[in-house]
């Protein structure tokens, strides 16, 4: 059975994590010359927190596994699917609903 999803964008949070994550690149790039291991470890931080703050601004379809019923299933963009946290059942985003690969070969 097919179960809603909603599309939820976080800009907000999305321009603070990439504002951080550029503010932490300049930063660890300026701590490789003075102690190169703790520059790294804020490079990747940096990169991290860029990486999610993409994600934030771009926006997810969120919603329940039509499988197992777990909340909270992303799918990126749609069409799109994704495996399922829990069940790892391959869950497919279509028309703002997430269905099973059963009911999208049926249609």
């Amino acid at each position: 059975m097919a179960t809603d999803a909603v599309f939820k964008k976080m800009p907000l949070v999305g321009t603070f994590n990439i504002v951080f994550g550029i503010v932490g690149l300049v930063v660890s790039l300026i701590l490789c010359f003075v102690f190169l291991p703790l520059g790294l470890i804020c490079l990747f931080g940096a990169i991290i927190f860029l990486a999610v703050g993409i994600k934030g601004v771009q926006g997810a379809w969120i919603g329940s596994c039509p499988y197992c019923g777990r909340p909270k299933v992303e799918i990126s963009k749609e069409p799109g699917a994704a495996n399922c946290p829990k069940c790892k059942q391959r869950v497919i985003c279509d028309n703002g609903a997430f269905y099973t690969l059963k009911e999208i070969s049926e249609r």
